[in-house]
């Protein structure tokens, strides 16, 4: 409520005011993934925190879902409960893991409309040297 002042009638309605607008602000990223490289066979974090995280965190890679597979894809702290949606990726495959990655969360609520899913971030599985590498040698310069 407010008086013709402008001022709030007393300071018991302006905190319950703040504290509905902090119980039910739309989730929302404190972190995004970003762009990243790894070696094969090597394990990697893609980050992704949510602030007042309401909904159930998933991952996709080039546009499929991507499921939680101990010793594979693992959640980084364990559970995403807290917000961090991160995911580990272990023994980085070309094959598998080489792509665009997307961190999502479903909406809080079915009205609440408040869904989110980051940008596309590549992750590149460098490649491995072939057998058949060769090198260069140069003459030298000085004569």
């Amino acid at each position: 409520m407010r008086e013709t002042t402008g001022k709030y009638k007393g300071n018991s309605t302006l905190r319950k005011m703040m504290h509905d607008d902090v119980a039910h602000a739309a989730q929302q990223f404190e972190k995004q993934p970003e762009y990243s490289e790894v070696n094969p066979g090597q394990e990697i974090r893609l980050n992704c925190k949510i602030f007042n995280k309401k909904g159930q965190c998933s991952w996709q890679k080039d546009n499929k879902p991507v499921g939680i597979y101990h010793g594979k894809y693992e959640w980084a702290t364990g559970t995403p409960d807290s917000g961090d949606c991160s995911i580990r990726i272990m023994n980085a495959a070309l094959e598998y893991d080489d792509g665009e990655w997307e961190c999502q969360v479903t909406a809080s609520d079915f009205a609440a409309q408040d869904a989110l899913t980051s940008r596309p971030v590549k992750l590149v599985v460098r490649g491995e040297l072939q057998s058949d590498t060769f090198f260069l040698s140069f003459p030298s310069l000085d004569r």
